[in-house]
């Protein structure tokens, strides 16, 4: 056992992980234990067990926050690293804490996140959570395997893959050892954003207070865009729209792409419908898709939906424009004159655009609100 000699005296009420880098000749368990000013002897309801691969130098985070006697003052702390004969070596010793002095953001928008971003000596790990779009704003694909816990990572040019509490990354198609080691916690994945930055080549700023991430992108983030126009330039930003019927199709960059779902009886009616609106029919009279597309019918008809407070969408509440097979491999604006539609008045409170009922796929480039 490793045990410090000296009442350190730290106070641990901010402190959620104990990071030990070490190695063992075999695997083995290791157990830590703890005592406070509060709870001032050690036993089994003050410690932690860890699994210890055998191997090299590995960095180890033992979640600590979930022990209900982890807080106040910590006067003590022991390190049992094996518990079998094996040969071991500690490198160090490490008591982390989540950030909550710093703002994060992705060329100029904000972060936001369920789980505090956790500073070390080396880097900074950040979860990465799809669900608070994360890898929208970064313009990243990514890939989660449960099974092997592994995430890649594709932007800018370039792949990164992380195993968690492994310490090697594989970066464009080499190993490269990690200082700072991934891993999981509320089952989503920490990843070392100083590295992960500096491979996959964004410029980023580490301030006292804040953390600045600049991506290929920002030209996209500093533009105005004119009301109700839905512009899709931005990597997997479905700008809020959803898919029915369909689904994603990320092989033409700058579009919302999807391809058509058979429904259970045997048809096809891909859509996409947009947030929620308030567009003034008085004020906006056309909707204008510039999109590409192939089908496997020979004619088509694309429509525009709306409904309003008092109609809901149906065909009394559609455009509709005839269209080919196919646009030929070629980008094809269409513009909607909703004004002639009687039921086009009020405020417009949301838009779906349906473009074909046949099996196929669509690029839409941008669907933009007129005057």
């Amino acid at each position: 056992m490793i045990s410090l000699k000296n009442s350190p005296d730290i106070d641990i009420s901010h402190v959620t992980h104990i990071k030990i880098t070490m190695k063992s000749s075999s695997a083995n368990t290791m157990q830590v234990f703890f005592k406070t000013k509060d709870a001032p002897t050690m036993d089994e309801a003050k410690s932690f067990r860890t699994t210890v691969e055998a191997g090299e130098l590995q960095d180890y985070y033992i979640y600590v926050a979930d022990n209900n006697q982890w807080r106040g003052t910590l006067t003590g702390l022991r390190i049992d690293p094996v518990s079998s004969m094996s040969n071991f070596e500690i490198m160090s010793v490490s008591l982390l804490s989540p950030d909550d002095t710093k703002t994060y953001d992705v060329n100029g928008v904000a972060l936001g996140f369920d789980v505090l971003p956790v500073l070390t000596d080396k880097d900074i790990f950040l979860p990465f959570n799809p669900d608070q779009g994360i890898f929208n704003l970064l313009s990243a694909y990514y890939k989660w395997d449960k099974a092997s816990k592994t995430i890649q990572l594709f932007a800018n040019k370039n792949e990164v893959t992380f195993t968690m509490n492994s310490n090697i990354a594989v970066v464009n198609g080499k190993d490269v050892t990690l200082e700072s080691v991934p891993y999981l916690e509320d089952g989503l994945p920490m990843l070392p954003i100083k590295f992960l930055w500096d491979a996959l080549k964004f410029e980023y700023s580490d301030a006292q207070d804040s953390f600045s991430i600049t991506t290929p992108n920002i030209k996209y983030f500093k533009k105005d865009t004119p009301p109700y126009s839905y512009e899709f330039e931005l990597f997997g930003d479905t700008e809020g729209w959803t898919l029915g019927t369909c689904t994603l199709d990320y092989s033409e960059a700058g579009t919302l792409g999807a391809v058509s779902v058979v429904k259970s009886n045997g048809s096809f009616d891909p859509m996409i419908t947009s947030p929620a609106t308030q567009i003034s029919a008085a004020d906006y009279g056309k909707i204008v898709v510039r999109m590409k597309y192939e089908s496997k019918r020979d004619t088509n008809v694309a429509k525009i939906y709306f409904k309003t407070g008092s109609a809901a969408m149906s065909e009394k509440t559609a455009v509709s424009i005839p269209i080919a097979q196919s646009s030929n491999g070629e980008f094809v604006e269409y513009t909607f004159d909703m004004s002639k539609n009687p039921e086009w008045y009020g405020t417009i409170t949301q838009i779906r655009f349906d473009p074909f009922d046949a099996d196929g796929k669509f690029y839409v480039d941008y669907i933009r609100a007129l005057k």
